[in-house]
């Protein structure tokens, strides 16, 4: 595949590091609709969040499905709470197609409040024979729990009984740390409250037991900005660079920026 933006998004490549655009793009045949996202990634990375209201619209309306993802991260990552959760209470609920329902659900999965649970157990449930809903799974785990455990144990078999079990340990879980929490208002990472300590260490965690995840690095990546490329060497995980990487950051002055249960996105602390 030439190396176009395409390529470039991936997780194992530049992620958001992938924009801005590169003279090479112009050969796309949908250029001027990845122009447009591109503008919208650039204003977010800067501060500039007052074109997120549209997101949800642009999920919806995408005609391609890897321009599509983007727009889904991008609102998960750096979208407002009171824009994801009207994905959340309004847009999902009314939605009847079921590859949007788990589009809009991935969003939530991106958001990472404690309160989306219960809408991503119901999607999980209703669509559990799909290896989408599978993802589901896994980001339950990825939320609720500091290291893969009983809800990263999900059955990929088409079987009702099994799926309704997984739900009822996924909502005891939610019970439970709703219970400790106080509230289910608050943003989790890895079983804890969401922050720049808590990301790192499961990151540094989770390559020593050779258990790292590229979500991990988008999480990461869309925090704080930091160019994480070099966590991968032609799409292969390099884990000393990648602890290098998060090291240098916890030693720089940047770390003392982000305060714990607040969302960022390159640095800059959303609403």
């Amino acid at each position: 595949m030439p190396d176009t933006i395409i390529k470039r998004r991936r997780w194992t490549v530049k992620g958001y590091h992938a924009y801005p655009l590169t003279e090479d793009d112009h050969g796309l045949p949908d250029y001027q609709k990845w122009l447009d996202l591109d503008m919208l990634v650039a204003a977010a990375k800067k501060g500039d969040f007052r074109r997120m209201p549209e997101l949800p619209a642009r999920v919806a309306a995408a005609d391609d499905w890897v321009r599509r993802g983007d727009d889904v991260a991008l609102l998960g990552d750096a979208g407002d709470s009171k824009t994801l959760a009207r994905v959340r209470d309004e847009i999902l609920p009314a939605c009847s197609d079921s590859v949007m329902r788990l589009a809009y659900a991935e969003v939530l999965c991106y958001w990472g409040s404690l309160s989306t649970v219960p809408v991503l157990i119901e999607q999980y449930r209703k669509y559990h024979f799909s290896e989408d809903a599978w993802t589901i799974a896994e980001w339950l785990s990825r939320l609720m729990e500091k290291k893969p455990g009983v809800l990263n144990d999900f059955p990929t078999e088409d079987d009702d009984e099994e799926a309704e079990a997984y739900c009822r340990v996924a909502r005891s879980r939610y019970e439970e740390l709703k219970g400790l929490l106080g509230t289910d208002d608050v943003v989790l990472f890895r079983g804890n409250v969401v922050g720049i300590d808590n990301i790192c260490q499961r990151m540094l965690d989770d390559l020593r037991d050779k258990q790292f995840h590229e979500e991990m690095r988008h999480k990461f990546e869309a925090w704080t900005g930091v160019d994480c490329s070099g966590f991968y060497q032609n799409e292969v995980l390099q884990p000393l660079s990648a602890a290098a990487i998060i090291e240098d950051f916890l030693d720089s002055p940047e770390r003392a920026r982000y305060g714990a249960g607040e969302r960022y996105f390159f640095g800059h602390r959303l609403a």
